[in-house]
């Protein structure tokens, strides 16, 4: 009988955790269930509830854990939105096309949370390797941001502005999302 007391009370401490959890995800009434939540929380406990596979059986529990975690999975698949985003392409004097885009569709496509190498390709962009450039031996770690050689020159003007907007000193959370989207509206 003893044996089975540590487990009873192991398996309500689990049960009770598990109970806390859906609820805490299904009584606010502020939002929309939060799908991504929920699956975090489900896989959570099914790895808890694995680990544990030893000493608590809880067949129904698991399943049921498995069978939400795989609907949330088909429900967060399905309605993936993908934004539309018409870019318009203007023959240029010379050279290749280029891209009409404005700020706002720029936004949007860095707002998709995409890499840069991947809105670089969407648009037909070469692509631009940053670290590459940063390996020539031409570069000095006291000149900077190294800008790697643009299909088309860049004039004395848009120089000077580049170096105007890009500073290499400031911190930045997206990764060179900023200088390219810069880049982005400079040159097309």
């Amino acid at each position: 009988m003893d044996g089975q007391r540590p487990q009873n009370t192991l398996t309500r401490h689990v049960l009770e955790r598990l109970q806390s959890k859906l609820r805490y995800v299904f009584s606010r009434p502020d939002s929309e269930l939060d799908l991504d939540y929920l699956d975090f929380m489900c896989t959570h406990e099914l790895i808890i509830m694995d680990a544990l596979a030893d000493q608590i059986e809880l067949p129904v529990i698991v399943s049921s854990l498995r069978e939400m975690r795989n609907l949330i999975i088909c429900e967060v698949e399905n309605n993936q939105q993908f934004p539309c985003i018409e870019i318009q392409v203007v023959e240029g004097e010379r050279g290749r096309p280029k891209f009409a885009i404005n700020h706002d569709q720029l936004q949007a496509l860095m707002d998709t949370q995409l890499p840069i190498t991947c809105i670089a390709k969407l648009l037909g962009e070469l692509d631009i390797d940053w670290e590459c450039a940063l390996d020539s031996e031409e570069t000095l770690p006291e000149a900077g941001v190294v800008v790697p050689e643009f299909p088309m020159p860049l004039t004395e003007g848009q120089i000077v502005y580049l170096k105007a907007v890009v500073d290499p000193m400031e911190p930045s959370d997206s990764h060179g999302r900023d200088i390219y989207c810069r880049y982005l509206q400079m040159f097309l």
